[in-house]
């Protein structure tokens, strides 16, 4: 039983803060949602945000919350949580962009006027709170904001960075594969080739968040021990990760016979369609995969994001099968009806849709990062890929080829997902901590 449901503890109230939230799409929003849905049946609740769309996500989130023009959106509910956007006049914008276009020359000057107009927008929505909870890594902003506010209403101050090593990295990737692309036979590059981020989070405001936090939520042991290297006292760091999105209600062969998959063999890519989450290496493997099994269907589900747009015109065949947005119904269908999950991204602080995929015994292909290593019990769920097609095109082959293998991943993935990773077990982990650090 949660501790809410006992008469003696009264409900508390949590104010969530976070750039952007569902229905826009995205690991963070999604799992946000779910938590704060379930947990508004037993506590007051709010959410501050800019972003609630889709089609109003920007490229980047620090010009895109700060300085370029957003639609004013309005409040609305989330199951009981109120959900309130925040939204910057032209003038707050005008003011922001000197300080904005020159944030890495005049840092401390530029986060304290970004946090001095945030703090203005949310600190009369905080009022009465019993505790804040920031939740994302890149906006630091948003984080200092939030802390600020919470030592001015005296009140606690968790803080989930959802840490990603690898997230400074984008431009290395993307310089290597525009070489590559030039001087065709250059060796592919390998993920254990990439260095981590020299710091591993966004600045060092970032940093004096995690220092200054009541408690932070670390998504895996890996992360909980990198935070740890930093001086963060370990007492503070609570392990909790999240859990799988599905609906109860699906049908795997109506989703085949919507997309023409019929019995073919079907690679499923599950998540935004980014660059940075191996889209492109997918679609590269895919020749290699139809030599030997040229009944395979790849399909892609998703919103475009980044270069997608234009990297799926390189790549056109009936067997590629490229479907934008899908509700929860369609999304849990198109997991029953694969044979693998592929998204072999290096930009995962934990990685949902590979537990999502395992709750169907799905077999997993994930990139080697650190995260993704833990999560799959280093390969017991699924093989782990450098960023290089050669590779992914020959481990989905090895999965095509053996059933039992298939069935062995799948099923070692679902007892872990049931055992660590359930929303029941994730919710009450939280709750615990709400009540912990505000006692």
């Amino acid at each position: 039983m949660n501790l809410s449901q006992n008469n003696k503890v009264r409900p508390l109230n949590i104010t969530y803060v976070l750039p952007v939230y569902w229905p826009a799409i995205g690991g963070c929003e999604l799992h946000t949602h779910e938590l704060v849905s379930r947990l508004s049946e037993r506590h007051e609740i709010k959410v501050i945000t800019q972003i609630t769309r889709q089609e109003d996500k920007p490229k980047g989130l620090w010009f895109g919350t700060t300085v370029n023009p957003l639609p004013k959106r309005k409040e609305y509910l989330d199951n009981k949580a109120r959900v309130i956007p925040i939204h910057l006049s032209f003038l707050e914008r005008t003011f922001l962009y000197p300080f904005v276009r020159g944030h890495r020359k005049i840092e401390t000057l530029s986060m304290e006027a970004i946090r001095n107009v945030f703090q203005r927008k949310m600190f009369d929505l905080m009022k009465g709170s019993d505790l804040i909870h920031c939740i994302h890594n890149g906006a630091s902003f948003y984080g200092y904001t939030a802390l600020k506010c919470a030592r001015k209403l005296g009140i606690p101050f968790v803080f989930t960075p959802l840490l990603q090593l690898y997230q400074g990295l984008t431009e290395k990737l993307m310089t290597e594969k525009r070489h590559n692309e030039t001087h065709p036979g250059s060796p592919a590059m390998h993920t254990s080739e990439l260095f981590l981020s020299p710091r591993g989070y966004h600045d060092k405001f970032w940093l004096k968040v995690c220092n200054a936090s009541d408690a932070l939520i670390a998504m895996t042991r890996f992360e909980k021990e990198f935070l740890s290297g930093k001086g963060i006292d370990t007492n503070k760091i609570y392990q909790v990760g999240v859990g799988p999105i599905l609906s109860e209600r699906y049908n795997k062969n109506e989703f085949r016979d919507k997309y023409n998959i019929g019995n073919k063999n079907m690679v499923l890519f599950l998540g935004r369609k980014h660059e940075c989450k191996g889209l492109e290496e997918l679609l590269k493997a895919a020749p290699s995969v139809w030599e030997m099994y040229p009944r395979t269907c790849f399909c892609f589900i998703g919103p475009k994001e980044g270069n997608s747009p234009a990297i799926f015109k390189k790549y056109e065949d009936e067997r590629i099968v490229e479907i934008d947005k899908v509700d929860l119904y369609e999304k849990t269908s198109a997991i029953e009806a694969c044979d693998i999950l592929c998204m072999p991204s290096f930009f995962e602080a934990l990685g949902g849709v590979f537990l999502e995929a395992w709750m169907f015994e799905k077999p997993v292909i994930a990139g080697n990062t650190p995260p993704l290593q833990e999560l799959t019990g280093n390969g017991q769920g699924g093989f782990l890929v450098n960023l290089d097609s050669d590779e992914i095109a020959q481990k989905i082959i090895n999965l095509i080829d053996d059933d039992s293998l298939r069935k062995k991943m799948g099923t070692w993935g679902k007892n872990m997902v049931v055992s660590k990773y359930s929303w029941e077990i994730i919710t009450d982990k939280v709750e615990r901590l709400y009540f912990k650090i505000v006692r």
